[in-house]
């Protein structure tokens, strides 16, 4: 039996999910700790009908543009199974720094990650699931080695667009939360690491080139002390 859906209440739904979201994390703006500005470069290169190359590039920078934090790539190799399942190996390359009671402070981080991801769509609605499982090499006495897990969950509406989605307007709602599965008893670390709820808008030129300007509501848990980040992001995908 051929199932139908109704578009028109999935959106309902995700635009209610939205507002939920904005009322939630408007509660605690009064206790956020700083600012930050992120600029993310993401593409996907088709190798085969299963191998996909993943690439990612990522500035960031906090309070304002103030100093740049951190610089991020990300490279690895994707096999998809079918239309919806897909393992993927990679590196992980880092350089962050901090400013503490007016020292910079320098940190390299490096990491080897698997992930497996699961994507469906419901007429023009995209939904995306991926586990992700790191391990990081930091050049930190106290903290060499850990490993880490993130658990993401993202979908992409359509808001002002063609039928087949070519081209238009779009929203993206997303949640990915981190937890320390190894050396969590280090200094300063949680089993509970980090959580980051996200809303954007976009455009789609194409199927192949997308564009999107959106808000993190980054929260971060540690011994000393929580910390809240507002991150506004521009990320620019591509997909050939």
């Amino acid at each position: 039996m051929e199932h139908r859906y109704d578009f028109k209440a999935i959106r309902n739904g995700f635009l209610c999910s939205i507002l939920g979201v904005v009322l939630c994390t408007s509660k605690g703006l009064g206790q956020t700790f700083g600012r930050g500005e992120w600029l993310n470069l993401s593409h996907t290169q088709k190798l085969s009908g299963k191998l996909d190359l993943l690439a990612e590039f990522q500035l960031r920078s906090l309070n304002r543009f103030e100093y740049l934090s951190t610089v991020l790539l990300r490279a690895g190799l994707n096999y998809n199974f079918d239309k919806h399942y897909s393992v993927a190996v990679g590196y992980y390359y880092s350089e962050e720094w901090e400013k503490q009671d007016g020292k910079n402070k320098h940190l390299r981080d490096q990491r080897i990650f698997e992930q497996y991801a699961y994507d469906l769509k419901v007429e023009r609605i995209s939904t995306k699931w991926r586990a992700r499982l790191e391990q990081r090499f930091v050049d930190d006495p106290e903290q060499a080695f850990s490993q880490k897990l993130s658990l993401q969950g993202a979908i992409q509406v359509p808001l002002l667009a063609d039928r087949e989605f070519n081209k238009g307007v779009f929203a993206r709602l997303e949640e990915e939360i981190f937890f320390n599965i190894e050396h969590k008893d280090l200094p300063d670390v949680t089993f509970y690491d980090q959580s980051r709820p996200y809303f954007g808008l976009g455009y789609r030129w194409s199927k192949k080139v997308e564009a999107e300007f959106g808000y993190i509501r980054w929260f971060e848990h540690k011994t000393a002390g929580d910390t809240k980040t507002n991150v506004m992001q521009l990320k620019f995908s591509t997909n050939f």
